[in-house]
């Protein structure tokens, strides 16, 4: 039985060139934590050339079909260093090769493949230039999208182990927090003016002096 691959030599190869021009101050562990994969899983992630780390992690993934870990690295690490020029439009031909967000792809489907088949049909000639820039603006969409709709990861600090129900939006947290009191309170916070983290005071979030 033969073993569907989501990509090929070529893509590989981009994604190997991207992440080693990216150029990001992060460790290995954390780049594996940021696509959602355990790091100790990897026994190549010691002892290995930037390249080659790369290179087994992306054919690692692309093994044993980890398509959203794929997706992260595309849409998450790559594309908003990448957001503008040719690269933008060489990662988002792979991710919507990855199909990185199903239903956001489904919903739109019945309008692009009508948008589809009227630039097509237009003219003959520009049939298969048609399709290149329609994959280039579906993949973009896609990589958007996906991006956008990811959960907003969650600021440092202590109230993380007195506070539950905690949620991110438009950088604002919002947790339930104890009050020491046997009472639970639910409080908002603009975390982006806390330079030293966030504490539960009282069952409110404040940011930590």
């Amino acid at each position: 039985m033969t073993t569907q691959f989501f990509l090929d030599e070529t893509d590989i190869d981009t994604l190997i060139n991207l992440l080693l021009r990216s150029q990001q101050s992060r460790t290995r562990e954390a780049l594996c934590y940021n696509i959602g994969i355990d790091p100790k899983r990897l026994s190549f992630i010691r002892d290995s050339s930037e390249y080659d780390f790369f290179l087994l992690l992306i054919k690692y993934l692309n093994e044993i079909g980890e398509e959203e870990a794929l997706c992260k690295l595309c849409c998450k690490e790559l594309f908003p260093v990448f957001s503008q020029g040719k690269y933008a439009t060489i990662l988002s031909e792979i991710a919507a090769k990855l199909n990185c967000d199903q239903n956001f792809s489904n919903i739109n489907s019945n309008s692009s493949k009508n948008q589809n088949l009227t630039v097509v049909l237009t003219n003959g000639s520009i049939f298969s230039k048609g399709i290149s820039i329609i994959a280039a603006v579906t993949g973009v969409m896609i990589c958007f999208y996906y991006f956008t709709s990811q959960p907003q990861p969650l600021p440092s600090g202590t109230y993380q182990h007195t506070c539950k129900n905690i949620s991110v939006k438009d950088s604002i947290l919002t947790a339930t927090c104890g009050d020491g009191r046997g009472q639970d309170k639910t409080s908002s916070l603009a975390y982006k003016q806390c330079i030293y983290g966030i504490e539960n005071s009282w069952g409110r979030l404040e940011c930590k002096q």
